[in-house]
């Protein structure tokens, strides 16, 4: 399971990143059109380095662009790749609760990893934020309980309230 978060901390992260280079491209794009508009002038020699740099920068833009496509496709390869065993994993685990061998929160991590699997290899990152969110609620519920009966600590309490905001307050 912590492969698995450290898997999705990375998703995250590169979806920020995703986002963030990409409305950059979007100003450097709009930088190179109006200065293509105003290269119809005789552009001085000022103007035309400032036109190559710009050309240069949106040219790495791009490249990132592809890199950051290409990971978001081996990321949902990984997905694909993980899920069949998460679902024998889950028919399993199905199989033991119904004898009463496992607790419903081994079934409910089971049943979520593979939710979160299935998003992951479609590319919904909406849909494994909401996933994840929906856990992470579920979890403070039961750490709300535990706190109530003195069985967990407040550090844990805390930590699992922590990852509730974290979550709602979404990527950085």
């Amino acid at each position: 399971m912590q492969k698995n978060d450290l898997l999705q901390q990375q998703v995250q992260g590169l979806s920020t990143e995703s986002d963030q280079l990409a409305a950059e491209k979007e100003q450097l794009a709009k930088l190179v059109a109006s200065q293509t508009a105003k290269a119809d002038a005789p552009p001085g020699q000022e103007q035309s380095g400032e036109l190559l740099r710009l050309r240069g920068e949106a040219g790495r833009l791009h490249i990132e662009d592809r890199e950051r496509e290409q990971a978001r496709r081996d990321e949902m390869e990984i997905a694909r790749a993980k899920l069949p065993e998460a679902e024998a994993e889950l028919a399993r685990l199905t199989k033991l609760y119904s004898d009463k061998l496992v607790s419903p929160q081994e079934l409910s991590q089971a049943t979520v990893a593979v939710e979160l699997l299935k998003a992951e290899a479609k590319g919904d990152k909406a849909e494994a934020a909401r996933i994840r969110l929906r856990q992470a609620e579920e979890e403070l519920a039961r750490a709300s309980q535990l706190r109530s009966q003195s069985a967990i600590s407040q550090a844990d309490y805390l930590e699992a309230v922590h990852k509730v905001e974290s979550l709602r307050a979404g990527p950085n």
